[in-house]
């Protein structure tokens, strides 16, 4: 979930991950909640970046996704202008993790 200072979501945030390896990179925009998901992205260390018009940009810590991982990361934007870069301390959680046992073929 992505919020402003005051903990409000924001809805039409502009993010984008990058995988640092590769450069692969896919974008997603924050719903009116300000929940935002990526779906099935190839494992990797992604940089985040979150972009929206009155709030500095932020870069939180690199994101590990691996097969069988869901991650959250919830960032609070700080208010400024898009060409400030805010670096976020925080680091992702572990969801959900699920693991295919031997003998079991792919879905």
């Amino acid at each position: 979930m992505v919020t402003d200072p005051s903990g409000a979501a924001i809805a039409g945030l502009a993010i984008t991950a990058t995988e640092k390896g590769t450069g692969f990179k896919r974008s997603a925009t924050t719903d009116t909640s300000g929940s935002y998901r990526f779906s099935l992205l190839p494992p990797g260390d992604y940089q985040l970046q979150f972009v929206a018009t009155g709030f500095k940009t932020a870069l939180p810590p690199v994101v590990t996704i691996a097969v069988t991982e869901v991650s959250t990361l919830n960032v609070q934007m700080v208010i400024g202008e898009a060409v400030d870069t805010v670096e976020v301390t925080t680091s992702a959680q572990l969801v959900a993790s699920r693991e295919r046992g031997a003998g079991h073929g792919r879905g």
